[in-house]
C-alpha cells in the first residue's frame, strides 16, 4: 500500500507544483511574477516529463517498464554483443600483436 502511495505521489508532483505555480500566477503582482516566471521554466518540462512518461521517448522515459536496455559507455563487453577489444579476437590483452615499435 504505502509502495503504490508513494509511486503516485512520485508520478503527481509535477502536476502539483505546476497547479501550485499557476495559483501564484493568479494572485497579485509580486507573487504573480514569481507563478509566471516559474512557469516559464517549468511547463517545457512538464511537457517533456509528460510526453516521456506516456510514450516512453525521451530522458524521462521509464526504460525499466517496457524491457529495452539503456546505452552503456562503461567498455565493457555485453554477453549479446561484439567487442571491440584485442581479447575478443583471441588475443591476450595488452598484446601488440607481435609489431616490434622499436622501443628499447
Amino acid at each position: 500500500m504505502l509502495d503504490r502511495l508513494r509511486s503516485f505521489l512520485h508520478d503527481a508532483w509535477p502536476f502539483v507544483g505546476a497547479a501550485y505555480l499557476s495559483y501564484l500566477a493568479l494572485r497579485p503582482p509580486p507573487v504573480r511574477y514569481v507563478g509566471v516566471g516559474g512557469l516559464v521554466v517549468v511547463t517545457p518540462l512538464l511537457l517533456g516529463w509528460t510526453v516521456g512518461r506516456l510514450f516512453g521517448v525521451g530522458p524521462w522515459a521509464d526504460s525499466a517498464a517496457d524491457g529495452t536496455k539503456t546505452a552503456d559507455d562503461s567498455g565493457t563487453p555485453d554477453a549479446d554483443g561484439p567487442s571491440n577489444g584485442a581479447a575478443a579476437d583471441g588475443e591476450p590483452t595488452g598484446s601488440d600483436g607481435g609489431e616490434d615499435r622499436g622501443t628499447d
